[in-house]
């Protein structure tokens, strides 16, 4: 199955500002246009501050990049149209956070349960990887999806196929990572699902899983995957009585790992 991923990096191409140049003109002396400046005196300083500017607007991208989705197939609940809430148990409590910049969704869960998810239609044979980032910042305690009585995650994320069939991968707060399940609701959906991470210790950080759910879904089905058709995002704490609160930022599906992933 291969263990979790943590971390994620990504790609920006910064294109180079160009230097453009006046056509000669009979005697006349014409001067280049250094990215737009007027000739000589200023030009040069000109030139200086535009090259400056665009180095700084360069650092902020690449910064931005270590936080934000960057590929054409992407996701994200807290600025996009499309997705639905879904109360299961108890009253949903939702936010939109403002963090380091990115904005969130947040799941806030008193003893409920509910999700948000959204239609898809993404060929995983052609975007095998799938890396989301999530972030818990209150683990329900002694949850355990082992067990019935203590089913609750702070944080599921779940990728449906057509037909009955989906993949859920979970933060748990006991069982470990790489532990895996199987629930099958009646009439509705077979789920198979996968510890990717576990426990406290990266409560409250930032945290991109990135998965060969191509690969995964292969190996937990048995056979090749049909088209996705789902996102779902999911939290519940109604079962251990407690509560659990988690972020999401975005979803993205790519041809192939960021830098640094398998």
């Amino acid at each position: 199955m291969g263990g979790k991923d943590v971390g994620g990096e990504y790609v920006v191409r910064v294109h180079h500002p160009r230097v453009y140049y006046s056509r000669p003109h009979h005697s006349r002396i014409h001067y280049p246009r250094l990215f737009g400046c007027n000739p000589p005196p200023h030009a040069l300083k000109c030139a200086i501050m535009k090259t400056l500017k665009t180095i700084l607007a360069a650092a902020a991208l690449v910064m931005l990049s270590a936080t934000a989705c960057q590929a054409a197939l992407k996701f994200t609940p807290a600025t996009e149209k499309g997705w639905e809430l879904k109360e299961k148990d108890g009253k949903a409590k939702t936010y939109i956070a403002d963090d380091g910049g990115v904005k969130a969704f947040c799941m806030r869960s008193d003893r409920a349960s509910f999700s948000i998810q959204r239609g898809i239609k993404v060929d995983v044979k052609k975007y095998p990887y799938v890396t989301w980032r999530w972030k818990v910042n209150k683990l329900p305690g002694k949850g355990d999806f082992r067990d019935g009585d203590k089913d609750d995650q702070a944080a599921q994320f779940f990728v449906a196929f057509s037909g009955d069939e989906s993949i859920s991968y979970i933060w748990d707060s006991t069982a470990p990572a790489g532990a895996k399940g199987e629930q099958w609701v009646p009439w509705v959906m077979t789920v198979k699902i996968l510890v990717v991470e576990t426990g406290p210790a990266n409560v409250g950080k930032w945290m991109s899983v990135t998965r060969n759910v191509y690969e995964d879904y292969k190996k937990l089905y048995g056979k090749e995957p049909p088209m996705a058709e789902g996102l779902r995002f999911q939290i519940n704490s109604q079962y251990t009585g407690d509560t659990a609160e988690s972020c999401i930022d975005c979803v993205e599906f790519a041809k192939t790992p960021p830098p640094g992933k398998k």
